[in-house]
């Protein structure tokens, strides 16, 4: 996935007992009012991608995927994008600047409430993590134990 804005820095943050984790402020101006929170397929992390760049990233893949089934192509199939963009919702933060996060997309994270998140500025999206596996994964060096 490649957007053209730019997130960068690592937070820490709680998750309350409501589910609700407050957003650094140039998070939220970058993601803008409304945006998507991702489930990425294979990591227990959720994104959160500003909605224009998003939409276009998925209007991008439909063109691919057209192209592809017109050649007869479909064994390149971009399903772990595919499988992304079908994780998709949009979301905006309430009005004290807070993100509610869903029950379904917690229990994969595996956030509770509450427990201490890092949010990190992955160059095109945000990152929230569970605080203690985020350090257990990258203190065993690779995301793919994720």
């Amino acid at each position: 996935m490649s957007f053209h804005s730019s997130f960068v820095g690592k937070y820490e943050r709680s998750l309350s007992r409501d589910f609700r984790i407050t957003l650094p402020r140039h998070f939220l101006a970058r993601l803008g009012e409304e945006f998507y929170l991702l489930e990425p397929p294979g990591v227990r992390v959720l994104r959160l991608a500003p909605r224009a760049a998003f939409e276009a990233f998925v209007a991008d893949l439909h063109d691919a995927m057209d192209a592809m089934i017109e050649e007869d192509e479909t064994e390149e199939f971009p399903q772990e994008d595919w499988d992304l963009a079908r994780t998709a919702s949009l979301t905006q933060v309430d009005a004290t600047g807070r993100l509610y996060i869903p029950t379904r997309v917690r229990t994969r994270a595996m956030l509770h409430a509450p427990c201490a998140c890092f949010l990190i500025g992955a160059l095109d999206c945000v990152e929230i993590w569970q605080r203690s596996f985020y350090e257990q994964v990258h203190h065993h060096g690779s995301r793919d134990r994720a």
